[in-house]
């Protein structure tokens, strides 16, 4: 089992980024966090020195800014060797009722952030943990990635190109000593984007979820996915041809 001794975390403030860098406090001598939200980070911060007694390093910056976002790593990186990084920066949200795709403005922003913010993470922290020769990667993606989801396409495809970059990269990764997790939970109970939430069954909570994610990391695991119950359904539909995998889908949400 490997722990880290200094974490960064990418979307700090967001449900599951707070929970995974509330648990990543209690494991690690240095937590660095970024996010577009300043007062968020500041309460989140805050809370970490209050339950932990533990002062995380703090950037309010957007991921798609790559020169802003280097500039963090970098500094962090020469305060303390960066050997975690929790890929979690992203949009989510559905598709108002009665239409088809996210609108367009939507849609371009969720690919600029869901991807173009996860290439410049990781462009900016792979040299140094290949100077090293250690270090692991948690690439947060979705179990929507693997057969999709109507009620958020354009998010769906964003998550899937994420986890086909995390299962790309991982075995080259292996052989230079570090570690590609892939963590693909199902819904979170109480979603932050609130709006039109729809069925969203074997809710988890973004604790439990960070906790599960942590646990795969330390273990080395290539993959995490759950709820259990939720991900061997999706991996069930997954198996059956599309127009089939189409039709149960399509009484599964009816029936619920």
């Amino acid at each position: 089992m490997t722990r880290p001794t200094h974490a960064l975390v990418t979307g700090a403030t967001g449900q599951l980024g707070a929970a995974l860098s509330k648990q990543l406090a209690s494991r690690t001598e240095q937590l660095s966090l970024c996010a577009l939200d300043e007062d968020g980070l500041d309460r989140l911060a805050a809370q970490i020195r209050e339950t932990q007694g533990r002062s995380p390093s703090v950037a309010a910056l957007d991921v798609r800014d790559a020169v802003a976002l280097e500039a963090f790593v970098q500094e962090r990186h020469c305060e303390a060797p960066i050997d975690w990084v929790v890929v979690n920066a992203g949009l989510g949200g559905q598709i108002a009722a009665g239409t088809l795709l996210e609108d367009p403005a939507r849609a371009i922003e969720l690919v600029d952030v869901n991807l173009r913010g996860v290439l410049n993470t990781i462009h900016a922290c792979l040299p140094l943990l290949r100077e090293r020769g250690r270090g692991h990667f948690i690439a947060v993606s979705s179990l929507s990635a693997v057969i999709g989801y109507d009620k958020a396409p354009v998010y769906a495809a964003t998550k899937a190109a994420l986890r086909v970059l995390a299962l790309s990269i991982r075995p080259a990764l292996s052989t230079e000593g570090i570690g590609v997790t892939l963590a693909c939970p199902g819904f979170l109970a109480n979603p932050m984007d609130g709006g039109n939430v729809g069925w969203r069954p074997f809710s988890i909570s973004a604790e439990s979820a960070a906790r599960k994610i942590i646990a795969a990391a330390e273990q080395g695991r290539a993959q995490v996915a759950f709820p259990l119950a939720m991900s061997a359904l999706v991996r069930s539909l997954a198996l059956l041809p599309i127009p089939l995998r189409e039709a149960a889908y399509r009484r599964i949400t009816r029936t619920a």
